[in-house]
């Protein structure tokens, strides 16, 4: 039995992953401006809910490159600590967030900018 198959499309969904492919290189920087945008918006609602009168907290917002498409927004050294306690809340004060509504916030427009990234739209 002979079995005949023709190649619809090949070549252009071939085309289509290369071009992911090289496009999927320019990810990490998007991630990078993602990092700093939520770090920037955190430290503003912080501000904007009084915290900054606790230290260092709401300059020790900060984000890092945990790894090549991870990145991670929170507070630097223990001196920062009292921010997170604002953040989660504690048995006497309820949570007064910042980073979460933050980095909330900024999901649409981060998952906007990888698909313009990846397609070039």
């Amino acid at each position: 039995m002979d079995v005949d198959i023709e190649e619809n499309g090949a070549d252009e969904a071939a085309e289509m992953f290369e071009s992911l492919a090289k496009n999927a290189t320019q990810i990490p920087e998007v991630l990078d401006k993602a990092g700093e945008d939520i770090s920037e918006r955190s430290k503003s609602l912080a501000s904007a809910k009084g915290l900054y009168k606790t230290g260092k907290g709401v300059a020790g917002i900060n984000w890092d490159r945990a790894t090549v498409y991870t990145r991670t927004v929170g507070w630097g050294s223990r001196p920062n600590l009292h921010l997170y306690f604002h953040e989660i809340g504690t048995y006497k004060d309820p949570p007064r967030p910042h980073i979460r509504p933050a980095a909330l916030g900024y999901e649409h427009t981060l998952v906007d900018n990888v698909k313009r990234t990846l397609y070039r739209i």
